[in-house]
C-alpha cells in the first residue's frame, strides 16, 4: 500500500487461498488504513490473474 509519499508493507500472511488468511489480509489492510489515516493511492500485487493476491488487489481498486 502506498500513499502520502510512503510505502507500507505488511507482514507475511500465508497462503491467500485460505479463507482465514484472506480475512487476516483484510484486517491488516483496514488496520493500516486506520493507523496511518490514509486511503492508498496504489496497491501492488503480482500481475498473474491466477494468484489470489492479484484478485484481492483488484477488489481493493473498487473501494
Amino acid at each position: 500500500m502506498a500513499g502520502d509519499g510512503n510505502a507500507l508493507l505488511s507482514q507475511h500472511l500465508g497462503d491467500l487461498d485460505e479463507l482465514k488468511n484472506q480475512n487476516a489480509w483484510r484486517q491488516a489492510l483496514g488496520l493500516y488504513r486506520s493507523l496511518f489515516d490514509t486511503k492508498p493511492d496504489l496497491i501492488v500485487a503480482d500481475r498473474n490473474p491466477g494468484y489470489r493476491s492479484t484478485q484481492l488487489m483488484l477488489l481493493c481498486r473498487r473501494w
